[in-house]
């Protein structure tokens, strides 16, 4: 999980960075009127993506694994009769 929030974290923090430090980068013309920093930031959308899919796809593990604890932790409280 930290690694996915590094990723984000450091995707997001680069525009900034980038737009400072290399100003004449982002206006690189690629197509048209389309430049590098047209695509770096749509670009984001497809990193929010991945990173959004992969926290479900972990979280999916992590549920399973707490639904097996919880199992288990039932499983082997001792039953308490009345009298």
């Amino acid at each position: 999980m930290l690694r996915l929030l590094a990723v984000s974290m450091s995707a997001f923090l680069s525009i900034p960075l980038i737009s400072h430090s290399l100003p004449h980068w982002f206006h690189t013309q690629v197509i048209g009127e389309i430049n590098l920093g047209l695509l770096f930031l749509v670009g984001q959308y497809a990193i929010g993506g991945a990173v959004a899919w992969r926290y479900c796809v972990q979280l999916r593990r992590l549920d399973a694994q707490a639904a097996e604890l919880a199992r288990l932790a039932l499983d082997s409280t001792p039953s308490h009769t009345a009298r």
